[in-house]
Formats: C-alpha cells, structure tokens, sequence
C-alpha cells in the first residue's frame, strides 16, 4: 500500500515554484491544492486504518476539563498532529489531514478558530477531531480584534501544543501549506532523530515557528526541563 501510494502521488507532483522567503506564488498555491486532493484520492484508494482503537471525540473547548479530558483519550497514539485554521483555510486544513491519513497518520487535531469551524471539519471528516479554545493570551480583552487576528491566533496553538507536550504527548505542529509524502512520525523516531525531543527547521538564522516536532516535555523530563 505504501508502494501505491508513492506512485499515485508521483503521478501529481508537476513543479512547485515557491520565492525563498516570500508569500507562494498563485502557481504554486493550486499545485499544493492539486496534492492534497490527490492525497484524498489515495486515501480513498489505499485506506490507513489505524491499528489502535479510537474513542470518537466530539471536539468543544479545550479550556472544558471535560473536552481536554476526552482530547487525551482520544490520542491513543501518544503523539498528535496539530493544524490551526479559520474558516477561510478549511480547504488546505482538511487536505493536509487526509494527506497525513494516506501516510499512515490518524492522530490529527484541528484546532480553530470556532464551534462553526469545527462543525464544517466534521461535516468533511466525520471521524476527525477539532477543538476550539476561549483562552486569550494575556493582555487581550474582550473579542480578538481583526488586526492582530493571526497573531493571536498563533499564540494560541502554541498555548495548546504546552498543554498537550505537558500532558507527554509528542505533538506536531505544522502549518497547513505543506505535502506530506511520508509518515513523520516515522521519521521522528528513527534511530537519527529518536534522541532529539525538539526539531524544527531552519529559516535563516531562525528557526521556522510553522513546523516544529516536540516531545518528552513532562516537568524535569527532556524538553519540559529547558
């Protein structure tokens, strides 16, 4: 099934020409749109069942300890996928979920931006999990102003992946602008990368907030003592 899959997405890769540094080109952007329907039709063809059994979670609040409760049981996997969206990015939230899915990954979580946002990834991926959050970073009163919409809501996912990390889940967190051709997980715990409970890519002399693996983070334990 894997072998299947490679060559089907093969079959849909053309040229993605992104300018290092800046916005994607419109070219690029329906060429990454182009892959991640692709990615729904190898799923539809080739399956991905996890083999672990997996409560259904009905997404809601994570500041409910009810919701966050249900959230923990739900990763039975012990390590999740974290995707942040609005109601504008549901398209490239929803196909980077079912590319991870054609690679093997059923542990992801989409965090949004409202109860609405998660009704409409439900209504796509019945099974799939999506939560909200009402926590505001410090500072913010009253409703999330516009301007500064996306700067909070990052915050946000990062909030979440603490939690989540905290709780000694192995969290993902990715952007939803990206293709998938291989189960990360898999690479995370190879035996090159399984001593590392950080890993991030680099962006110049920084390191790119967009993608960031971490793991081991209970308090005095790997990343929870830095």
């Amino acid at each position: 099934a894997s072998s299947q899959r490679s060559q089907v997405l093969s079959l849909c890769v053309t040229e993605v020409s992104c300018s290092s540094g800046s916005a994607p080109t419109p070219r690029s952007a329906r060429v990454v749109r182009m892959l991640q329907f692709c990615a729904l039709g190898v799923l539809l063809l080739t399956g991905g069942a996890s083999s672990l059994p997996r409560p259904h979670f009905a997404g809601g609040d994570v500041q409910n300890p009810a919701v966050w409760r249900a959230l923990l049981g739900w990763a039975v996997e012990r390590e999740l996928v974290l995707l942040t969206t609005n109601e504008g990015g549901l398209t490239d939230a929803v196909g980077t979920l079912l590319q991870l899915r054609a690679q093997g990954v059923q542990s992801t979580l989409v965090h949004a931006t409202s109860s609405l946002v998660c009704d409409a990834v439900y209504g796509v991926v019945p099974d799939g999990a999506c939560v909200w959050t009402s926590w505001k970073p410090p500072g913010i009163v009253g409703e999330w102003e516009a301007d500064n919409f996306r700067t909070i809501l990052f915050v946000a996912r990062k909030y979440i992946v603490s939690r989540l990390v905290a709780e000694g889940l192995g969290v993902l967190q990715t952007d939803t602008d990206t293709v998938w051709f291989v189960n990360p997980f898999a690479l995370f715990n190879s035996p090159s990368l399984r001593p590392f409970d950080v890993i991030v890519q680099q962006d110049g002399p920084f390191a790119n907030a967009g993608v960031l693996y971490v793991r081991n983070g209970r308090n005095g334990t790997g990343a929870g003592s830095t």
